[in-house]
């Protein structure tokens, strides 16, 4: 079973263990720049603290969950 994603969610890549990284959107940052995007892994907890565009953080984001080994955590 799949953790609940974070708000703002636009995305989710699978680790290679089965564990999810999220992109998100800040919609509040959105409104003033492209900036407005960021990943987190739902597994090993790392993520992407700066804001930056959408190409810029996919790219993060999907090779995060190429290298990750992290299991999804138990509902």
């Amino acid at each position: 079973m799949m953790p609940p994603l974070p708000a703002g969610t636009v995305a989710a890549f699978e680790t290679l263990c089965g564990s999810i990284v999220a992109l998100t959107k800040d919609d509040e940052t959105f409104r003033t720049t492209t900036a407005a995007f960021a990943w987190q892994c739902l597994g090993c907890g790392s993520r992407q603290h700066d804001k930056h565009t959408h190409s810029y953080t996919r790219d993060g984001a999907n090779g995060h969950a190429a290298q990750c080994r992290s299991m999804p955590l138990p509902a």
